[in-house]
């Protein structure tokens, strides 16, 4: 995965390509009890899975450890270094926030 990426990684540095992002906030149900753990896991996959990498270069590990367990998707396809490249520094993000 990462070598898909490198070609891509020069244009970046200097400002010639960026990835739109959608995100969308994260609410519990109005009365719901216990439910910060299912948040953080949502906020995970609408938010988290697409900012931590640029961000911080790392993907969320509760998201991995549910698309890997619970849902029992393989991550093979997420070579060493793939994260690294992907999270070379920006100077621009640009969310377009969901609607409806």
């Amino acid at each position: 995965m990462a070598s898909l990426c490198k070609p891509f990684v020069p244009r970046l540095l200097r400002g010639r390509l960026a990835s739109p992002l959608y995100l969308a906030p994260v609410y519990a149900a109005p009365n719901a009890t216990n439910a910060d753990a299912a948040v953080h896991l949502r906020d995970g996959y609408e938010n988290r899975l697409y900012l931590d990498p640029v961000l911080k270069g790392i993907y969320p590990a509760d998201v991995m450890q549910d698309i890997t367990h619970r849902q029992g998707i393989s991550m093979a396809v997420i070579q060493p270094g793939d994260a690294a490249v992907i999270g070379q520094p920006i100077d621009l993000i640009r969310s377009q926030p969901k609607t409806g």
